[in-house]
């Protein structure tokens, strides 16, 4: 990105591009679980389930959070004007990712028979598992990449990468279930659209070779060490409720389960691209030891933050059993009400990327350590005395305790050690309208009853919402302004309509 584009207009083309990426992801993630369910039946799909947690136990425990620590030094070295120490620290975080993802790789191999085993109670999916290494050495070494991209501000390149990943491993996972293929076409797709991304992305890092400074090793593990400790956490923390229902419920849950999650990440992306793009800029301020920029655009995404994914998150919860039922069917549906918890809780936590991004950028990650470990605990405990009882709806209730939780405790933090600089006053008017938006979608469901009714009634809402935030007065000219100096020139017409009827 060029360096005379002003800092808002940077952060919002890095999160659209990241959020474009993420859409489209999920997108794919969404049709291919469509048509999957069609083909797997329910216990399969708890089968693929269990796949993709043995894969996030090696991408987890095997990177040590470095990646995490390029993202940070990488920008802020950048930033710092020392570029040469930026590639130095890359040239150092790319070897160690290779090497770690091989032995996560072999690792997996060797250990196929136990965890067919311990997962499955036979020997039937080992030769699955062992083929399952191939796809784990892309996983581990992805994140590697996609962190230098991202310190780099390379969200363009991130995008289409990791775009095309997603597309090729999805359109191939569906043309080999439509030739019979089963589970072994779903594995054999992961492993040809993971490592796509690992050679393109590879591809889009060889623009920054050059002069290198070698920079200690221990620097990027100085800063990972609690993030490390914070990432395990965080993984049991987001993984055990699917653990749980293993081991109370049976994979066929999970199944369903893992429907709800798959539906709630098309919305949840949207905070995930945001943050994405902030921290970079965020530790670039902070390589400067501008306090104040950083706490204005802080400030700046928090509204944004506010006006765009607030409605989404709260839409997708009103509209959560049409929404399930029409993506994956009928035995799909007692996913409805976990996929209603989890956009809610979204929506509550919806300041949480921006919390996380100013955090990580102060160099505070202890912060993570203890907020993970008592959504962790929270999780495990409810997990245990509500999955028993309520089934799945319980698991999705414990998450929802903990993550709230969770974000409660780093809310407290931040307050402590930098403020609050978020735009409140936007954030209450749009909660506001979207509780009205969504008592007017609840409302019309209760008349018009029908999975195939989904577009009215996202229709309906958006129309609602917009209606809304202009008599609220939630937009303004600064707004129209940010927006215009985004978009090509070509489309300034349609942000004068725009302005037209939500500025006042």
């Amino acid at each position: 990105m060029s360096n005379n584009v002003s800092p808002a207009i940077r952060v919002a083309r890095g999160a659209s591009y990241l959020y474009f990426q993420a859409f489209m992801s999920n997108l794919f993630g969404v049709i291919y679980f469509a048509v999957a369910t069609r083909f797997l039946t329910v216990y399969e799909i708890g089968v693929t389930s269990s796949f993709f947690l043995v894969t996030t136990i090696f991408s987890t425990f095997f990177n040590f959070s470095i990646p995490a620590a390029l993202a940070k030094f990488v920008p802020e070295y950048k930033g710092g004007g020392k570029v040469d120490w930026a590639r130095g620290i890359t040239k150092k975080g790319i070897i160690f990712g290779i090497i770690v993802s091989i032995i996560s790789s072999i690792a997996l191999y060797f250990s196929s028979s136990w965890i067919s085993t311990q997962l499955f109670g036979s020997f039937t999916y080992q030769s699955l598992l062992e083929i399952l290494a191939l796809d784990v050495f892309a996983i581990v070494f992805l994140p590697f990449l996609s962190s230098v991209l991202t310190g780099l501000q390379k969200f363009r390149e991130l995008s289409i990468s990791t775009t095309f990943g997603y597309g090729i491993k999805y359109a191939t996972a569906i043309i080999l279930l439509n030739l019979n293929f089963g589970l072994l076409g779903v594995i054999l797709a992961w492993v040809i659209g993971d490592f796509s991304s690992v050679f393109l992305k590879s591809y889009f890092l060889l623009s920054f070779r050059g002069e290198i400074t070698s920079v200690p090793f221990s620097r990027l593990i100085k800063y990972s060490a609690p993030l490390y400790l914070a990432g395990i956490i965080n993984y049991l923390s987001a993984r055990i409720d699917q653990f749980l229902i293993i081991f109370y419920l049976g994979l066929a849950n999970l199944g369903i389960y893992n429907a709800a999650i798959t539906a709630s990440w098309v919305v949840s992306s949207i905070s995930q691209s945001m943050g994405a793009a902030l921290f970079p800029q965020f530790a670039e301020r902070f390589g400067r030891k501008d306090k104040k920029a950083l706490s204005n655009a802080a400030y700046g995404a928090s509204r944004y933050m506010s006006i765009i994914y607030l409605p989404l998150a709260v839409g997708l919860a009103t509209v959560a059993l049409p929404t399930i039922s029409l993506v994956a069917g009928p035995s799909y549906i007692e996913g409805a009400i976990p996929l209603t918890l989890f956009s809610l809780t979204s929506a509550i936590t919806c300041l949480s990327p921006i919390a996380n991004s100013v955090i990580s950028s102060l160099g505070k990650t202890k912060i993570y350590f203890w907020a993970r470990l008592s959504s962790f605990s929270i999780d495990t405990i409810l997990g245990v005395l509500f999955i028993p009882i309520l089934g799945i709806t319980g698991a999705a209730i414990s998450k929802t305790i903990a993550s709230i939780a969770g974000f409660t405790y780093v809310m407290i933090s931040l307050k402590k050690i930098f403020g609050w600089n978020f735009d409140v006053t936007t954030l209450k008017k749009c909660w506001i309208g979207s509780i009205i938006m969504g008592l007017i979608v609840l409302t019309l469901q209760q008349f018009i009853t029908n999975r195939f009714y989904l577009p009215l009634y996202i229709l309906v809402g958006g129309v609602s919402y917009l209606v809304f935030i202009r008599l609220f007065h939630v937009v303004n000219k600064s707004d129209v302004t940010l927006i215009k100096e985004f978009l090509p020139q070509k489309l300034e017409f349609l942000v004068d309509i725009f302005a037209k009827f939500l500025v006042v």
